[in-house]
């Protein structure tokens, strides 16, 4: 996800704190298949994705309890 990870933390902050292991062996298939950044994908491939699913969590607009 390279820098769109950073949209992820905001949303789930417990996922930083996740060991994701060893990743030497996907990104040299990345690197081999000379794979395009994930940051392509979104403007390129899923451009109107953000439109449903904003990079940032929306504020809220009601908070309170249900009786």
């Amino acid at each position: 996800m390279d820098d769109y990870k950073e949209f992820l933390y905001r949303r789930r902050p417990h996922y930083r704190a996740l060991d994701p292991g060893d990743l030497s062996a996907q990104l040299a298939i990345r690197e081999r298949l000379q794979c395009r950044s994930f940051s392509w994908f979104m403007k390129e491939v899923a451009f109107d994705l953000t439109k449903k699913y904003p990079p940032v969590e929306p504020p809220l607009t009601a908070e309170g309890e249900v009786w």
